[in-house]
């Protein structure tokens, strides 16, 4: 004879928690972060259960894209309080906007997150901002295009030398080596023959004029220096580079998308772009695994373009100017200084509402309000975003 067992809802609201840590064990991490929502009870074991067996990490690479590995440089925050941060991103529209700080800087070009110090570059200078205390401690006056500092290395672009025409100078500095040895030489190199980098985390890609993809990561006493591949096409027909977690794609001028074949040292076609060419000519952002924003100028409208590719979003997106993939977020400025934030999972399901968004003349009285760069910092208040205009960087408090 069975007996049918039939539970209400009541059971499973009063279940103790030594029953519910049983079941906890067996579920994957998206379960388990869904068990949070369910209730306070839930809540509660759940996050005992993570605190006991230490799985806050896991739960963060889980709800951060691209492993968390870069949203964790740009706070001190541990990574439980990182997770529980990540989580308010996605209700985002439930939050507070306020003011909180203003710096004048007069021709920015770009600027850089790591901890608690904002790097931000104009024509003329590179300046050092402590976000905690308020106030600009460093300011060194030099030419310099772009400054990217993390854990290891600070890669800079600046003009060229006056015997070095057509190409920027990329300088790679090592922060590991601190010891001075017989090989202070490695403490920096100077690349001349660059047509793109990109900073990922710890390590430097770098694609010279051949077309060959080098890969430096700093070590305490040398590089390590690799060469991935080489694109055998047209000279500078590779438009950017791309890194999710430990795949790189590169994206060409004819709508190709390459992905690096690590073990082989080549470039695999991945696929082609189905969008019409012209836009091919505009501004390119990839974010995630190898979607794409389009910025078309602000009299167009939103084109969403459908892809065979699962978890591929590609759209056109009037007037943007900038944007930062952020943990579960993207996070993207316009010319007229509004500021649009999107959950980058909807965006994959061609969902291009945004959760959120506003204006910055809402909280900031400039005198242009074009944004040119967007970074967060994440502390126990709040989320802390910088919008770079020409002239200032604001601080607002989310």
């Amino acid at each position: 004879m069975s007996v049918a067992l039939d539970f209400d809802d009541s059971f499973w609201i009063n279940c103790p928690s030594d029953i519910l840590i049983l079941i906890f064990k067996s579920l994957d991490i998206n379960s388990l972060i869904n068990c949070m929502h369910v209730n306070k009870t839930w809540s509660d074991t759940v996050y005992y259960y993570c605190q006991h067996y230490n799985l806050w990490g896991k739960l963060l690479e889980k709800i951060s894209h691209k492993n968390g590995l870069s949203y964790g440089l740009k706070s001190q925050l541990n990574d439980k309080h990182l997770f529980l941060s990540a989580l308010n991103w996605l209700s985002i529209q439930n939050s507070h906007i306020l003011p909180c700080h203003k710096y004048s800087i007069e021709k920015i070009r770009s600027m850089c997150m790591l901890k608690e110090m904002l790097f931000v570059t104009s024509n003329l200078s590179l300046n050092f901002i402590d976000i905690r205390q308020k106030k600009m401690i460093k300011r060194l006056e030099h030419m310099c295009l772009e400054y990217i500092e993390t854990r290891s290395l600070i890669a800079e672009l600046t003009l060229p030398n006056l015997d070095v025409i057509g190409y920027n100078a990329l300088t790679l500095i090592n922060k590991l080596h601190t010891n001075v040895c017989e090989c202070t030489d490695v403490k920096k190199i100077i690349l001349f023959d660059i047509s793109l980098f990109k900073v990922h985390v710890d390590t430097c890609y770098v694609i010279d004029i051949k077309n060959v993809l080098w890969l430096y990561t700093a070590e305490e006493c040398c590089w390590d220096t690799k060469v991935l591949a080489r694109y055998y096409g047209n000279k500078e027909s590779i438009t950017l580079i791309h890194v999710y977690i430990d795949d790189v794609y590169v994206l060409l001028k004819t709508g190709d998308i390459l992905k690096l074949d690590r073990k082989c040292k080549k470039f695999e076609k991945l696929l082609n772009l189905d969008i019409p060419h012209y836009l091919l000519d505009k501004e390119l952002f990839m974010f995630h695994k190898y979607s794409l924003i389009v910025a078309v100028p602000s009299d167009k409208t939103y084109e969403s373009y459908p892809s065979k590719e699962h978890n591929q979003s590609i759209f056109t997106c009037p007037g943007l100017t900038c944007l930062l993939e952020h943990g579960p977020v993207l996070i993207t400025g316009f010319e007229n200084g509004m500021v649009k934030i999107f959950v980058i999972d909807k965006l994959l399901k061609n969902e291009i509402l945004p959760a959120l968004q506003f204006r910055l003349d809402t909280y900031m009285s400039l005198q242009s309000y074009k944004i040119i760069a967007i970074e967060v910092y994440e502390d126990n208040d709040g989320h802390h975003m910088f919008l770079a205009t020409d002239d200032n960087i604001c601080e607002l408090l989310m």
